[in-house]
């Protein structure tokens, strides 16, 4: 059995393949330093990293992948649908959303049984329900975030750029406020950063927002070496006094500075632990 002191994350990746392959790359270079790794996905999804991932495993990493059924048919979906590669229209995203939300009780029942207890939930923004699980088990939940840091800043300064309004022409370039570097971009380019990227999204847009203002803290798919400018100033605009990095992986100690190779990760310092 393993030793109860040995971290334990549970990954809840997005059922896409632009979140599917850093998730799975983030529980490696995790597992690699000694973390258990839990990773809930679909059967669809499983088989793709099958191979992967059994690689990681015949090396001796401590990874564990827990199949939970997709209720696509439930939702309007031809059974075998469980990738947004998938879809093929803006209809079939909301049915696949709504897909997404009746996992919970299946990832509920899953984390009864885990041993050792996870001692954290790292979820995809997507995943916005997991915010209930973490509060209801006294998990502490992280945030997966695809995006890199650059896209992040502008998203949080676009969110208070009240001149955007102003702007009638989707053609017109405006400089982005509040940058380390000039950020030039069209009205038509902010689709997906100050507004949903499909108008039918815009709940769950609002959802996302909501479960990372409640969770602990995000871990985005960059590196310092990549952009350091702008995740020291995303940093600094949600709020520094409030945002650690994470140094030594798994050490779960939210006053530690770490980095892990390819992602930075940001932890509300005072929050840690609490759950």
């Amino acid at each position: 059995m393993a030793n109860q002191k040995q971290p334990h994350f549970v990954l809840i990746p997005f059922m896409a393949q632009g979140h599917m392959i850093p998730s799975v790359d983030l529980g490696r270079m995790l597992a690699r330093r000694g973390v258990i790794i839990t990773i809930f996905t679909t059967p669809v999804n499983a088989k793709r990293f099958d191979s992967v991932l059994a690689q990681a495993v015949g090396t001796g990493l401590p990874i564990h992948v827990i199949q939970i059924d997709f209720p696509a048919a439930e939702n309007g979906l031809p059974e075998g649908c469980e990738c947004f590669d998938m879809l093929t229209s803006v209809e079939s995203t909301l049915k696949f959303f709504a897909a997404c939300k009746m996992l919970q009780p299946s990832v509920e029942q899953k984390l009864k049984e885990l041993k050792p207890s996870p001692s954290c939930i790292l979820a995809d923004m997507n995943h916005t329900w997991a915010n209930q699980v973490a509060e209801k088990f006294g998990i502490p939940r992280l945030i997966f975030q695809g995006f890199c840091c650059l896209t992040l800043l502008c998203k949080h300064n676009l969110s208070k750029f009240k001149e955007l309004d102003d702007i009638i022409s989707d053609s017109e370039y405006f400089t982005v406020p509040d940058m380390p570097h000039q950020i030039e971009l069209t009205k038509a380019q902010t689709a997906g950063l100050d507004r949903p990227l499909v108008p039918q999204w815009k709940d769950l847009h609002k959802e996302i927002e909501e479960a990372e203002n409640g969770s602990l803290g995000v871990v985005v798919n960059t590196f310092e070496e990549l952009e350091p400018d702008f995740i020291a100033w995303y940093r600094k605009a949600t709020g520094e006094q409030n945002v650690h990095h994470i140094r030594r992986c798994g050490a779960c100690a939210a006053k530690e500075m770490v980095t892990l190779p390819s992602f930075y990760v940001s932890v509300k310092k005072d929050d840690w632990g609490k759950g």
